[in-house]
């Protein structure tokens, strides 16, 4: 399948909405792009956690992970989970 091969690493999309690295949920992506808050350019989540998108695993609980909202030279959490 064509996912398979494609890197997990930086989703496709307009980037100069926001750019988005790792996995994050698509209920951040969404959120970031509709309040539009001054001085994020993007989202990021570090590493792969098990549980966030594309990283489920049945039997396994979830990791916790921070989702990071960058830009301006600045970073923050933008959502926990």
């Amino acid at each position: 399948m064509w996912y398979a091969r494609e890197p997990c690493i930086t989703p496709h999309g307009d980037h100069r909405r926001a750019r988005v690295e790792g996995h994050v949920p698509i209920a951040d992506m969404k959120r970031v792009l509709a309040a539009k808050p001054k001085g994020i350019r993007g989202l990021a989540v570090a590493g792969m956690p098990l549980g966030s998108p594309g990283m489920q695993a049945p039997g396994y609980p979830a990791d916790r992970f921070n989702v990071i909202a960058f830009g301006s030279g600045n970073t923050s959490i933008f959502a926990k989970h």
